[in-house]
């Protein structure tokens, strides 16, 4: 079993958004598994490769459409990506402190933020944009 199951209360939704929102969690799986087998070094790179990726094309998107439809908490929400992106940036920092190695204690540090930001921001911060395009647009794209 998986750390980490999508289910239907993080939808928003918006099919782009939802299936992007679906790349988040193998993150997290992946980093659980790792911890679960000793092999939490081997996927270092691969686990921050995948973040810059969620973040150069998710939020891109996200914030794209936002604008497009007049969000009036666009700028709250790209604060929220902001500390986000900053959040992780500290995280690849600290692995190339330690050499290159991602650690085990490390990892799960990380994987503690990334389960709690995504717990919070998809329940409390993407709701909000979800209500907004059910009401203003019915299908935002």
């Amino acid at each position: 079993m998986s750390l980490f199951e999508w289910n239907d209360s993080f939808c928003v939704d918006h099919k782009l958004l939802d299936e992007q929102h679906k790349k988040y969690p193998i993150v997290i799986n992946m980093i659980d598994n790792a911890l679960k087998t000793n092999n939490i070094h081997a996927v270092g790179t691969e686990v921050f490769k995948r973040l810059d990726d969620y973040i150069d094309e998710h939020f891109s998107t996200e914030e794209n459409l936002m604008e497009k439809h007049g969000f009036s908490g666009y700028e709250a929400h790209k604060k929220e990506h902001e500390d986000f992106t900053k959040k992780i940036k500290e995280f690849e920092n600290k692995v190339k402190e330690q050499n290159g190695i991602f650690k085990e204690a490390l990892a799960v540090e990380l994987n503690e933020f990334l389960i709690e930001w995504f717990y919070f921001h998809m329940r409390q911060v993407d709701m909000k944009y979800r209500m907004f395009f059910d009401e203003k647009c019915n299908n935002p794209d």
